[in-house]
């Protein structure tokens, strides 16, 4: 029988530019002080999340869609994506900075690597003093000064920067070069895709010893060349205790506050839903289900449910496909 609320065990990731910050944030162990990304809910197939707790407890997330389809994920979904999950959501912590890079939209990438495009949310969870994002080109440029640039080093000088402070939001669409600076733990919301074109790296070495991979080549034509100064964005809707921070052709993401006890009424939709913790525990109740949400953890709320009570003092995002 069908479950209304679903949790997932979750993948750590290794990274030269990883710390050790996810440990206190999700209140768990780390195999090491390199941990860059904490996959909350996957579907890549390599990384693919499992089920923890209830009937279904080892299923992965493909395996729950076959089994429960439109009852899971909603018709509309269900239709479009089979059992392939639409949404990815991370946890980044970046000790050192990360590499200048850009992702193909959904036609290259289709066509490329038979995947999706990636666009991208950051919602900003803790920033140093001096944190910063790189996005989006601050003036128009050429092919060919994007060229030199790559060569001499200089991309940074042409690329918005941005000093990143807690609360804010950040929208990364294809094409649009950009960098996580140091410093940063960021909530990623994004579209199930691990396409990465590395275009700039500071000539930093792997653990190995060798210079990191770049994909120059690949990225010319996936590149937006124009001006792009939105970047960082403001709720474009509010309403009571949520705003809307994201409503674009790949999810939607609201944060919503939640004192004492909130009921979400998601009878208008028939899709999954996603509830991630920012900043407390939460008792969230559906179906006569109860489950306790974590700081820094993520959640399921299957399309059928209707009503979700959520009891708790914090914030929390609200991730679904567009409206």
């Amino acid at each position: 029988m069908i479950s209304s609320l679903y949790k997932f065990d979750y993948y750590l990731k290794n990274v030269i530019w990883g710390g050790d910050k996810i440990s206190e944030y999700k209140n768990i162990t780390l195999p090491g002080n390199d941990i860059g990304e904490c996959w909350e809910i996957s579907g890549i197939k390599e990384h693919e999340s499992s089920v923890i707790g209830g009937d279904d407890s080892g299923l992965l997330l493909s395996q729950l869609i076959d089994k429960y389809g439109e009852k899971l994920v909603g018709k509309d979904v269900y239709n479009e994506f089979g059992n392939e999950f639409p949404i990815l959501i991370k946890i980044l912590d970046t000790r050192d900075k990360l590499s200048f890079q850009v992702h193909p939209g959904e036609e290259m990438a289709m066509l490329r690597h038979n995947c999706h495009g990636k666009t991208e949310m950051w919602y900003v969870v803790d920033a140093e003093p001096n944190a910063q994002i790189h996005a989006g080109f601050n003036r128009d440029i050429t092919f060919d000064e994007y060229k030199a640039m790559i060569a001499d080093g200089s991309l940074i000088d042409v690329v918005n920067c941005f000093h990143t402070k807690v609360g804010e939001i950040f929208l990364i669409e294809p094409g649009t070069v950009h960098a996580i600076g140091a410093g940063n733990l960021l909530i990623e919301v994004q579209q199930t895709s691990d396409i990465t074109y590395r275009i700039f790296d500071y000539n930093r070495r792997d653990k190995n010893g060798k210079l990191r991979e770049l994909h120059i080549s690949q990225a010319c034509d996936a590149i937006n060349y124009a001006a792009d100064p939105n970047i960082q964005l403001a709720p474009t809707e509010i309403s009571g205790d949520t705003e809307l921070f994201v409503n674009c052709s790949c999810f939607n993401v609201k944060k919503t506050d939640i004192t004492g006890s909130k009921t979400l009424d998601f009878s208008a939709r028939d899709c999954f839903t996603i509830l991630m913790s920012i900043d407390a525990d939460f008792s969230i109740t559906a179906g006569g289900q109860t489950e306790t949400l974590a700081r820094g953890h993520a959640i399921l709320v299957a399309a059928f449910v209707n009503t979700v009570i959520i009891a708790g003092n914090g914030k929390l995002l609200i991730v679904t496909m567009p409206e």
